[in-house]
């Protein structure tokens, strides 16, 4: 299968599910190597979440909304289409911002140079994916152009931002709870800018302070307002209390905890697996072993779930946290690229799908180069994983030169994202298992930050050896 053009699929799958090989793609584009956009086991239940629109127990409604309104029901390249147009229009966007701060000359190669950067890293990867892994990056990179670029933005680009950063929000339950973090991080560096830094030039803070905490709200409230309408119950995440199970009953002794109870005649379900509760959150979520399936998956088990998990907490939290702690630092080195994206996906929709009457679809999927985990071998992990690397480092040292030399444009940006990196994973680890592609959803910000900063702090000791 020549890597230029798309695999021939037969008429039949590509009718509804695909286009054919003659479409004009980009050679380089992942989703025409691969002959159909990546997925995932988990795009399984965003579709499902898309026929019905509905929301599910265990997801948040925002991305399976996004299937549906963009067309994903009839081909999976239209919400692709859709997630790479947002994509280069914030990128581009962001780009096009700064250049007025440069040099004339250094203008259309550093535009090129950025567009490189984020070209031969995590993004094109990360925007061919059915997925909702692109929009955390997608809202942190919203969030920036909103508090740092304001007064240059017009009032119809303002609403735009604030609508993709709010549909951002809805894509995947810990974004609320990041940017209740970001509002809580900015307003921490507005009450130290009293204290310490005595500096101008942080309106960006403050509009990064209100953007936080209001999005966090509304997305929240959005993600509420869904479950409420459905299944008139007022949270967020109906399932969450199962994850939050799993990771505690992984975390504790969980058996331990709820033993004495069992044995005082509780008639929790749990009680008749007791034995099985030394698995990992993975194990005890996803796989056949599980005792969830015997206790009716996220659905059945969630009420009880909700109950048990105080007495968890009042158990073993010392436990959690200390594991959290732990599992943090593993989560800030992750940065891989193809975590996720192996044959699993495509086989797990081949199983499934026939079930909800995308049989199409599950032939589609297993004709490409992913249900054979080709896809990989392709990637550019490792000139991806440096730059994302080289990128943090850079960051770092802006922030370090950026309160040094008492520069807000240098050090607010750097310490936002990095900031935000710690965040996210210290988010991860308290509700789930390591894995690279919560990093890598949004780390290929880092080397594009890095370079914006690089050009800002190149032009302005130009200006001032200019006027020196």
């Amino acid at each position: 299968m020549p890597p230029c053009t798309f695999p021939p699929l037969p008429c039949r799958r590509c009718s509804r599910r695909g286009w054919p090989a003659s479409s004009s793609w980009p050679a380089w584009s992942p989703p025409a190597i691969n002959g159909l956009p990546l997925v995932f086991p988990d795009t399984e239940g965003y579709l499902v979440t898309a026929q019905s629109f509905r929301p599910q127990h265990i997801r948040a409604f925002g991305y399976g909304a996004f299937l549906r309104l963009t067309g994903g029901l009839w081909s999976l390249w239209l919400p692709v289409v859709a997630q790479a147009a947002l994509t280069a229009w914030l990128a581009t966007r962001a780009i096009a911002l700064e250049a007025p701060r440069w040099p004339r000359a250094w203008r259309l190669p550093a535009a090129l140079a950025l567009v490189a950067v984020l070209l031969l890293g995590h993004l094109p990867w990360l925007a061919a994916w059915v997925q909702p892994d692109l929009f955390t990056g997608l809202l942190l990179l919203a969030l920036w152009l909103l508090a740092e670029h304001w007064p240059a933005l017009s009032r119809l680009e303002r609403g735009l931002l604030l609508l993709t950063a709010l549909g951002a929000a809805t894509t995947h339950l810990t974004h609320p709870p990041l940017l209740a973090g970001i509002g809580l991080f900015a307003l921490g560096v507005a009450v130290l800018r009293r204290w310490w830094f005595r500096a101008a030039g942080l309106a960006p803070v403050r509009r990064m302070l209100l953007l936080g905490f209001a999005l966090a709200a509304l997305s929240w409230g959005a993600l509420a307002g869904a479950n409420w309408i459905t299944y008139r119950a007022p949270s967020s995440s109906l399932g969450g209390s199962v994850f939050l199970f799993a990771r505690l009953a992984a975390d504790t002794d969980a058996a331990a905890a709820l033993r004495p109870g069992c044995e005082a005649g509780e008639t929790w379900a749990i009680c008749g697996h007791l034995d099985q509760l030394g698995l990992s959150m993975d194990d005890f979520l996803w796989r056949d072993w599980s005792p969830l399936p015997a206790l009716g998956y996220s659905s059945g088990f969630m009420r009880e779930a909700a109950e048990l998990n105080p007495i968890l907490l009042r158990h073993g939290w010392r436990d959690w946290l200390a594991h959290s702690v732990a599992r943090t630092p593993r989560q800030l080195g992750t940065v891989e690229l193809g975590n996720g994206m192996d044959a699993e996906g495509p086989w797990m929709l081949a199983k499934d799908m026939g079930r909800y009457g995308m049989a199409d679809l599950a032939g589609a999927v297993s004709a490409t180069r992913q249900a054979e985990d080709g896809m990989r071998p392709l990637m550019p992990r490792l000139t991806a994983e440096v730059l994302a690397v080289v990128g943090l480092v850079a960051l770092a040292g802006f922030a370090v030169l950026g309160l040094h030399r008492r520069r807000p444009a240098l050090w607010w940006p750097a310490l936002f994202l990095l900031a935000c990196w710690f965040g996210n994973a210290a988010l991860v680890a308290l509700g789930s298992d390591v894995h690279a592609r919560y990093s890598a959803r949004l780390i290929w910000l880092a080397p594009l930050l890095a370079g914006i900063l690089a050009l800002r702090a190149a032009a302005a000791e130009r200006r001032d050896q200019a006027a020196a």
